[in-house]
């Protein structure tokens, strides 16, 4: 029993001394004004309501009417504007649906990150030849190239082959 105990012996330890001064990283501030939140909409009057009730009326004018007066003002919300879109193109009314939904893509900064295509490739395919050129010439660059080349290979794809 005369052996030593390895963990017996006193462990020494060393004072680590803390800087009170933190050191961080100077934030990046970049000149990106458009991509900074909106302020809350609490203190705005949505005309969401209006719309809402105009479409479910089948005051398709209306609703429209109040799209366009409204879209500067920023009080109507990006659902709504959607569902402008889907129910004019449900009920078939693609004339008065092209110039709303080219309003709203060129209010996007980077349209090739719009999530809704859709709505554009249906307006598309509902039209003819000749407004279909004009709808997809109206839209922003980079939204204009994917339903274009959308529409190439569906076109390649619809031909039969001898």
């Amino acid at each position: 029993m005369g052996k030593s105990v390895p963990f017996a012996e006193p462990i020494e330890y060393e004072e680590v001394v803390k800087s009170l001064e933190v050191q961080t990283k100077e934030p990046r501030v970049e000149k990106r004004e458009a991509l900074r939140p909106r302020e809350p909409k609490s203190n705005v009057h949505l005309v969401d309501d209006e719309v809402y009730t105009a479409l479910k009326a089948g005051d398709f004018n209306a609703a429209v009417e109040l799209f366009m007066n409204n879209y500067e003002k920023d009080n109507m919300s990006l659902k709504c504007r959607r569902k402008v879109l889907e129910v004019l193109i449900e009920e078939n009314k693609i004339d008065e649906a092209a110039p709303v939904a080219t309003k709203l893509a060129n209010s996007y900064r980077f349209p090739k990150r719009i999530n809704f295509r859709e709505i554009f490739e249906n307006i598309a395919d509902k039209l003819d030849e000749v407004k279909k050129e004009e709808f997809l010439s109206s839209l922003p660059q980079g939204l204009r190239d994917i339903l274009w080349m959308r529409n190439r290979e569906a076109a390649s794809n619809s031909k039969p082959n001898p």
